[in-house]
């Protein structure tokens, strides 16, 4: 008689989708990767200490029309008032795997948010399946789904940090502010070639600098100095006063700014050589 698959506890879903690919569906649900832990602050009454409710005011009636306001669309130069509960897609958890490619072919600025992906219900062994293809691979399989009443385009893939698969709502390329981007990519290439020597230092410099990525090393000195003055608040002590860090030095000679980085950078790490010319041999 085959053994019961023992049961997990799960994070708590946000929504559950099923995900096709062929033939195959698979049930799961998914969760924000990430949330924002840093303490909040509220508009409150300064005499009450109590929230403060807003109030939306008339500039033409000069009166309160908190009551009697309605949403519009400021479209072809007028306001126009609409309900747009008819034009909302219906949600129907349906994640249709339509394309599938290699990870390095979507650009990460399409990404807007990430979902943490997990099995739900008796989809274990089509979730694993689906997870050891896109591992093996290396590849991102896309699709659409509505979500949130709109239809999204979701990248779905794995994670080794995570050890579970992803998924990344991509913004539609409309949305991307490509009339800004092209001013800016058009300055570039109308500048000319760095010099060959400075490039190559430029490339030493940063090959000098730490070569991992602890993310856990990496905080928010804001949200510490926040707690700190809060705590100080509530026991009536005075709040430490902030360091300001210095302003980094800054010369417009590139290239001895580029030799003191080298030689400094030397001096902070002497072993570099060594890694940097083994990394090259590994390369090659």
């Amino acid at each position: 008689m085959p053994t019961k698959a023992a049961s997990h506890p799960t994070p708590r879903a946000w929504a559950n989708l099923t995900i096709s690919f062929g033939l195959v569906s698979v049930d799961v649900a998914i969760s924000p990767l990430t949330e924002d832990s840093g303490v909040k602050g509220k508009i409150v009454c300064s005499i009450h200490r109590e929230p403060a409710k807003q109030r939306y005011h008339c500039e033409v009636g000069d009166h309160d029309c908190t009551d009697e306001r309605e949403s519009a669309f400021d479209y072809e130069g007028q306001l126009v008032s609409l309900s747009t509960d008819a034009l909302e897609s219906e949600r129907d958890g349906l994640l249709h795997l339509t394309s599938c490619v290699d990870v390095g072919e979507i650009d990460p600025l399409y990404f807007e948010k990430s979902y943490l992906v997990w099995a739900k219900g008796k989809s274990e062994a089509a979730y694993d399946l689906l997870a050891s293809a896109l591992r093996e691979t290396g590849k991102v399989a896309l699709g659409t789904c509505v979500l949130t009443k709109k239809t999204r385009v979701l990248a779905v893939r794995w994670s080794d940090a995570a050890g579970a698969l992803l998924a990344h709502v991509c913004t539609y390329d409309e949305n991307l502010r490509w009339a800004s981007v092209k001013l800016v990519a058009t300055a570039i290439a109308e500048r000319p070639t760095p010099d060959k020597n400075m490039a190559a230092m430029a490339v030493e410099v940063l090959d000098r600098l730490d070569d991992s990525f602890e993310p856990e090393t990496y905080h928010d000195d804001y949200q510490a100095r926040l707690r700190e003055a809060l705590d100080a608040a509530l026991t009536g002590k005075p709040a430490k006063k902030s360091k300001v860090a210095a302003p980094a030095a800054k010369s417009d000679d590139l290239m001895a700014a580029l030799q003191a980085s080298v030689v400094a950078a030397k001096k902070k790490q002497p072993g570099a050589a060594a890694k940097s010319s083994t990394r090259k041999k590994v390369t090659a």
